[in-house]
């Protein structure tokens, strides 16, 4: 009898060792998505920051056209 005791245990911890490393991986694939998500909301939120700096940048353009035609007219005689 002492041998079926044995047996049980040893199932018993295997099952439990099992279930534990089926948890473990679940837990893995859990923050990889988590870490997968982040990682393309980053870069969504950088193609947004890097048009936003392209329209800016077109806007300054424009803005420093205009100060460069204001100043040449101011500088003409009148």
């Amino acid at each position: 009898m002492p041998q079926e005791g044995n047996e049980s245990t040893r199932l018993a911890l295997a099952l439990l060792a099992g279930a534990a490393a089926v948890w473990g991986a679940e837990r893995l694939l859990r923050i990889r998505r988590q870490r997968l998500s982040v990682l393309a909301e980053y870069d969504r939120m950088r193609a947004c920051a890097d048009e936003r700096e392209n329209a800016l940048r077109a806007e300054l353009s424009q803005v420093n056209r205009r100060v460069a035609e204001i100043q040449r007219l101011l500088e003409q005689p009148v």
